[in-house]
């Protein structure tokens, strides 16, 4: 299916002087690649990474340069899901990823105050970002106490044998890790014959071959490239995704903001955090704004400026003066000086396209959905797209040679229905919970007697007035101002009445759990892939939910849980060199396709529970299995046996890897969750594809028809084998 491909390489000399090896495209009208990536942010450079290790020639080609492209910090929250997959498919950008981030303490709180310089916030929440999630344990924070910084009491204890994952969660600002992503893409690309990363170049059309099944890509160079595949990672305003007609559903313009990025000097930034005056999200309650903002790292900062169309304008009312002392009041007394490095306006929504594939195109990413920022999955949701969706093209890739151009065809389309079905429900879901959460900030706002309605209101009644829109805009700004005005209270009369209904008002939003959480263990480790396409939104009752533990199960379409093991003692893993650095680290089930894999291409792993009865079948029955199932499918297939009892039932196992639980995992609940399963066949993104109690030597015929017929439907639809 996938085409042909051609590449020339010459030398050039870079601005620092030094040499460089590149794939020139404007030495040649006329290119071609298997894959085309459309965008050069987080999910663009995770899929030509991703792409890399399978060995697979892709172009990658983003309008802005380098330097432009990865200046603006936007996202910077990492869920546990993410961090595992780049722990097992990317090692090395996970090691990166750990080293550049600041220590937890710097970023593990909410505060809510009337200035950053407050040393003595209007309210503060602990988040337990410091360790794994915990089965059966609620994941939000706790409210602190003002008097002694001491918790509430809420007991949240470590214990090893919980751990829902080796991973705890990370934060880095998204434009820091796009540059560790792209300097390991760059890297890997040096190595794949046709790989090539291109910044400063622009996509200017797609057109859809209607004879090879491919698409014709024109670059702004005037270079056209034939692409078998097109993966557009080009973002909310998708340019790919409106040449191929694909529509987008949901809520528009939910908010308008001012992402004003901001950089203080080293001794300003000292002053302001001195007096452990740390947290990720400060909420600021002014009498001249209500901003949110994010700290990316010490001194670095977005400040959220909401504004009201049409009655304020990016241009009229954030101005440099104007916005100069918005940032002023953010920051407080403690600050004299600061820098302004950009404002630019952002409109919030909650969007998901109607599909995501067209001819010979897949979306990713913000092409594929976009959601409030509140919870933080919009990137996390887009890397796992990218995982999902990387193993299914490099299968057809590997495999292409079986296929004729209109066979290659139906099955990209298979392969594409299938990516939709599993990845499409999760954006609805995840876009259902990023309103929620969006929501639980408008209640907190509420407490302050800030009603996201009143500016609704207003809006409404003026647009229905006789004044002039300069009159309009006027009347606006100043009923706005007078709103905010009482907030002056509560820095200059902490003790007054008012200064402590709203403390009080506060405490009790947040004691009850029911303001913005930061981890969401069903939502990053309960994923299902086996369940229709269309999600429901919960009711309102049901919000309390979302933090709500996590249970690890083995059931066909879900993560493979997590259980700390370690290899059996005579078993050498020197064959595998994927987890040769893990063996000094925690060696887990979860990715085990990707841990294992000894080849660069998408590898299954048959799982066998060893419980200590012997069923009749050998290692050797479960490895002539794997191969044959391995012909068949034309992907590697890994044997591997896991030991949950007093000793091994078998003697023979000869090679391969065996696994034990850890020590302290033996009497666990996990552990006994994989007791009673007796095989597991996991795909190569670690989701179960087919799991039984127990094998039989007469039943292994069978057992070969059900995990080719399971592997072929994970990834090319469920009707298909």
């Amino acid at each position: 299916m996938l085409s042909s491909f051609r590449f020339r390489v010459r030398r050039i000399r870079t601005p620092s002087g030094h040499f460089s090896t590149r794939r020139c495209l404007s030495t040649h009208r006329n290119a071609s690649r298997p894959i085309v990536i459309a965008g050069g942010g987080p999910c663009g450079l995770f899929m030509s990474s991703l792409l890399a290790s399978y060995r697979i020639p892709s172009i990658l080609l983003e309008a802005q340069t380098a330097e432009s492209r990865f200046r603006h910090p936007q996202a910077h929250f990492l869920n546990t899901r993410t961090m595992e997959i780049l722990r097992h498919s990317l090692p090395a950008v996970y090691k990166r990823v750990l080293q550049s981030m600041g220590p937890v303490s710097e970023w593990q709180r909410f505060r809510f105050t009337t200035s950053m310089s407050d040393d003595q916030p209007l309210a503060e929440v602990l988040h337990f970002v410091d360790r794994p999630l915990q089965a059966g344990r609620d994941s939000n924070g706790i409210l602190l106490k003002d008097e002694n910084l001491a918790t509430d009491g809420t007991d949240k204890q470590l214990s090893f044998d919980r751990d829902l994952s080796p991973c705890t969660v990370g934060h880095l600002a998204q434009h820091t890790f796009c540059r560790i992503l792209y300097d390991y893409a760059k890297h890997e690309a040096r190595s794949v014959p046709g790989a090539a990363l291109h910044y400063g170049t622009r996509i200017t059309n797609m057109e859809t071959s209607q004879t090879n099944n491919g698409c014709l890509v024109t670059t702004s160079n005037g270079v056209k490239i034939k692409a078998a595949t097109v993966v557009a990672a080009d973002g909310s305003n998708s340019l790919i995704r409106r040449l191929a007609n694909i529509s987008q559903s949901g809520e528009q313009g939910m908010q308008y903001l001012m992402n004003v990025h901001v950089k203080l000097p080293p001794d300003q930034a000292t002053v302001l955090h001195a007096n452990n005056n740390h947290a990720m999200l400060y909420t600021v309650f002014s009498p001249l704004v209500v901003a949110m903002t994010v700290c990316h790292s010490v001194g670095e900062y977005i400040i959220q400026i909401p504004y009201f169309p049409p009655f304020q304008k990016p241009e009229d009312d954030f101005g440099p003066e104007k916005l100069s002392a918005i940032v002023q009041a953010v920051f407080g007394s403690k600050i004299s000086h600061f820098e302004i490095v950009s404002a630019k306006s952002w409109t919030m929504s909650a969007l998901i396209a109607d599909r995501y594939y067209g001819d010979s195109l897949l979306l990713v990413g913000d092409a594929a959905h976009v959601f409030p920022p509140a919870g933080g999955f919009g990137m996390n949701t887009g890397l796992q797209d990218v995982h999902n969706a990387a193993w299914k093209l490099a299968w057809l890739y590997h495999n292409s040679n079986q296929f004729n151009s209109n066979a290659g065809h139906l099955v990209f389309s298979q392969m594409a229905k299938s990516y939709q079905a599993e990845r499409r429900p999760i954006a609805q879901q995840n876009a259902a919970l990023s309103v929620r959460n969006y929501q639980r900030l408008l209640q907190v706002m509420k407490a302050c007697y800030l009603n996201d309605q009143h500016p609704t209101l207003l809006q409404t009644i003026l647009k229905n007035s006789p004044l002039p829109l300069q009159a309009q805009r006027s009347l606006f700004c100043s009923l706005l101002q007078t709103a905010l005005h009482p907030l002056s209270w509560l820095a200059s009369d902490p003790q007054s009445r008012y200064a402590r209904h709203i403390r009080s008002n506060l405490h009790q939003i947040l004691q009850r759990g029911a303001g913005l959480p930061l981890l969401f263990p069903k939502h990053e480790l309960g994923l299902d892939y086996d369940r229709d396409e269309k999600i429901e939104a919960p009711e309102v009752d049901e919000w309390k939910n979302d933090t709500q533990p996590h249970d690890p199960c083995i059931q066909v379409g879900r993560l493979v849980p997590h259980l700390p093991v370690q290899v059996a003692e005579g078993y050498s893993a020197a064959t595998y060199p994927n987890i040769q650095w893990l063996l000094n680290d925690v060696l887990s089930t979860c990715d085990l396709p990707s841990q294992v894999a000894r080849t660069p291409q998408p590898t299954f792993a048959l799982l066998r529970i060893d419980r200590g009865d012997p069923d009749g079948v050998t290692i050797e029955d479960l490895r002539s299995l794997g191969r044959e199932v391995s012909d068949r499918i034309g992907l590697p297939v890994e044997v591997l046996t896991l030991c949950v009892g007093e000793k091994m039932s078998h003697s023979d196992c000869d090679e391969g890897l065996v696994f034990f639980p850890v020590n302290s995992s033996k009497g666990g609940s996990c552990v006994r969750v994989f007791a009673e399963r007796g095989l597991i066949w996991i795909r190569p993104d670690g989701h179960v594809a087919f799991t039984s109690s127990g094998i039989e030597t007469s039943g292994l015929c069978s057992l070969r028809e059900e995990l080719c017929g399971t592997a072929f439907s994970s990834a090319f639809g469920r009707n298909e084998s």
